[in-house]
């Protein structure tokens, strides 16, 4: 009797009310945010952090003049209380789903040809098995899917696999060529055997020059041209094609940027594998590791690939 009471003694009681509070607090490194998502005061999630912070006697935030960030135990912390958080949040969806019905929502961030080009099937089948669930689907530039992966705000990334940061981990779904477009009747359109070197001599327009992908293509131009006049940068490959059609310049997509309407009207060649230095532009599924999967999610990956979810468990937190 006395081992055990000592033993309760020693361990510092902590609820769940704290944890939560804590997760909040930690997600977003701010007591107003956390309040607003837990529609409580933000006197009462300090107190919380105050008083779980004394029972575990660790530091688990500190202040950098107006920013607030985690201390190493307070990330520690975070990557052992999420998961268990975020699973019990959706503790009703899990018991739907053993049902066979699923609702909530799972959040998706995306870019525009894949947007347009590939998701279509997948959600509408998804819509078509799973009509309580919807769907909230992000438009958004591939640094801003890694940048929400990385925050929570979305459930799944799909998007380039290129260059993920450690915090990410992704499976290759799609490899799409990438292919060189220009305006009708320009030069590089009379060359037969088109090199990157020919390419490289012409007005550019870049996307995604923040992004991987918009890094390392620019590079490889740079390589072959020091002198590579880029004339535009763009966040979306709509704009990149709409100033190639008014002739600005030229520039390197990704096959499925283009409409069938915008192969009529400008030239594009095909160049992945004729140049084995550009490659392919590489696509799929991009995941927080450790993070808890909503069974929306797990569900939307099955239509995906049905083989893949099970390979997750090494990143992820889900009931598989």
């Amino acid at each position: 009797m006395c081992l055990d009471f000592s033993w309760s003694m020693m361990t510092p009681d902590i609820s769940f009310t704290k944890l939560r509070t804590f997760y909040y607090a930690a997600r977003y490194c701010s007591a107003r945010k956390a309040a607003q998502a837990l529609y409580v005061t933000e006197g009462a999630v300090s107190q919380q952090i105050t008083d779980l912070e004394r029972r575990l006697s660790r530091k688990l935030f500190m202040r950098l003049g107006r920013k607030t960030t985690l201390t190493s135990d307070g990330t520690s912390l975070f990557k052992l209380v999420a998961p268990l958080v975020e699973r019990c949040e959706n503790i009703i969806s899990e018991f739907d789903l053993i049902s066979g019905t699923l609702k909530g929502k799972i959040k998706i961030a995306s870019w525009t040809g894949i947007v347009l080009s590939l998701l279509p099937e997948y959600v509408m089948q998804f819509k078509a098995n799973y009509p309580e669930c919807d769907i909230l689907l992000y438009n958004v530039s591939n640094k801003d899917i890694i940048s929400m992966v990385l925050s929570g705000d979305v459930d799944i990334g799909i998007g380039s696999i290129n260059k993920l940061p450690p915090e990410i981990v992704g499976w290759e779904l799609w490899r799409i060529k990438r292919c060189c477009i220009a305006p009708p009747g320009h030069s590089i359109s009379k060359v037969e055997h088109l090199t990157l070197e020919e390419l490289a001599k012409h007005s550019f327009i870049l996307a995604d020059r923040g992004g991987s992908g918009g890094i390392a293509q620019e590079a490889l131009l740079r390589s072959l041209n020091p002198d590579l006049k880029v004339v535009m940068e763009a966040i979306s490959w709509e704009v990149v094609i709409k100033y190639v059609k008014i002739g600005l310049g030229i520039s390197i997509v990704p096959e499925i940027a283009l409409h069938p309407e915008d192969k009529k009207s400008l030239f594009f060649k095909s160049m992945s594998e004729s140049e084995e230095r550009l490659g392919f532009s590489r696509y799929g599924i991009l995941l927080r590791k450790n993070r808890y999967l909503v069974p929306g999610a797990q569900e939307f990956i099955k239509l995906l690939s049905p083989d893949l979810l099970h390979s997750l468990g090494d990143f992820i937190f889900s009931p598989i």
